[in-house]
């Protein structure tokens, strides 16, 4: 008989139980990793992470209210660095394959630029729509840098949280001289080729092949094989057309996930959800892939709905998953302790068969959260965590 580890989880960050790492890229695998909060925080959703591809002890993070964040060790600590944004909602982060000095904010009011990793950021609103006074006319949702040619960026219209807003436009940036503003225009390039409403959720270049650009909507993948100047849809086998996250293997970049898989060369996706709980396969919110090895997946599933929302690892492509989350945080304020009782129970029944659980909050911890909730979800993790 096993136990199920009485962990509660208070953020995302992964570090060791025992003395830390000296380096990100000394950290170890999932099966000794515990998780505690090391911020930034502050208030609002954690809506970008991304590391520098040169050097993973530098962590980048985009939130709603708080704008862009940076770590030089790893996520131990961080610092603001918002000179010159006028919007702090950051939908996404792009980190140009050349220059990791040069970093590209996706955000409702638009695209940021900073060539010195945020010390100074640059409005980059050339080829936009008009500025408008009480509405955001190019809310950004989707940015990317092609990785063959790191002067070619490209951009998606349309906020994720609010689902609206879609208008179908992609638009591609190109530059002769990268670290400078002047000069630098977007331009669209799939006009009239997606639905006019249209939500451009994320964007990828295939690593291997920069005629190749693939684009999660709130209409399915699409896809150009000729750098965006022509679109269309690649969704067969799609179970819905609502797409979040895309990605291409870096190690096998004829393999693309969008929490299903598929082969570049084809247009046929195959479900991959193996044993994630339903609620949480269907509000994806992050995903990332190990360089080395294309069937290793981080999945972050989230979302007010979310009953499973938590962090998720496979490695083989799927064909299991293991979950972290569960705990409503709400329930840790307002509920009684019978109440979170009965709440956590029916969780771990439900999640505990195989393995691979790790009981924790679906979201930062308040301080108004109630300390006999938090020792009765312990407790009730204690009484129904064994498994056979």
């Amino acid at each position: 008989m096993a136990h199920l580890p009485t962990l509660l989880t208070l953020a995302f960050l992964p570090l060791l139980s025992a003395p830390s790492p000296t380096s990100a890229l000394s950290a170890p695998f999932s099966s000794s990793l515990a998780f505690h909060s090391v911020g930034p925080s502050g208030g609002g959703w954690i809506e970008a992470v991304t590391c520098d591809p040169r050097n993973p002890d530098v962590v980048y993070v985009g939130c709603d209210v708080g704008g862009f964040y940076i770590s030089f060790d790893g996520g131990h600590h961080f610092e603001t660095r918002n000179t010159g944004l006028r919007d702090f909602f950051v939908e996404q982060i792009a980190v140009s394959p050349r220059d990791s000095r040069i970093l590209l904010l996706a955000t409702e009011g638009g695209i940021y630029r900073t060539t010195n990793q945020g010390l100074t950021w640059h409005w980059i609103r050339a080829g936009f729509p008009d500025v408008q006074r009480y509405a955001f006319p190019a809310p950004i949702s989707a940015i990317c840098f092609d990785f063959s040619h790191p002067d070619v960026a490209y951009a998606g219209i349309g906020p994720q949280r609010w689902d609206k807003s879609g208008q179908g436009l992609i638009y591609r940036l190109s530059s002769r001289s990268e670290l400078h503003d002047a000069g630098l225009t977007w331009r669209p390039v799939s006009a009239g080729q997606l639905p006019a409403d249209v939500i451009v959720r994320h964007l990828e270049v295939k690593p291997d092949d920069s005629r190749t650009i693939l684009a999660a909507t709130s209409r399915g993948l699409f896809r150009s094989d000729n750098s965006g100047r022509t679109w269309h849809a690649s969704s067969d086998g799609l179970p819905h057309t609502w797409g979040e996250e895309l990605a291409f293997a870096p190690s096998a970049p004829n393999i693309v996930y969008l929490t299903l898989r598929t082969t570049a060369r084809d247009a046929s996706w195959r479900s991959i959800t193996g044993d994630l709980p339903p609620d949480a396969a269907q509000n994806p919110r992050g995903l990332l892939l190990d360089a080395a090895d294309s069937r290793h997946l981080i999945f972050a599933a989230g979302g007010s709905v979310a009953k499973s929302a938590g962090i998720y690892e496979t490695r083989d492509s799927g064909n299991r998953l293991g979950l972290w989350g569960g705990i409503s945080t709400d329930g840790l304020v307002r509920w009684t302790p019978e109440q979170m009782k009965a709440d956590v129970a029916r969780t771990v029944e439900a999640c505990k068969p195989g393995g691979g659980f790790i009981l924790g909050a679906s979201h930062s911890v308040t301080v108004r959260a109630r300390a006999d909730n938090y020792l009765a979800a312990i407790e009730a993790l204690n009484q129904h965590g064994w498994r056979d």
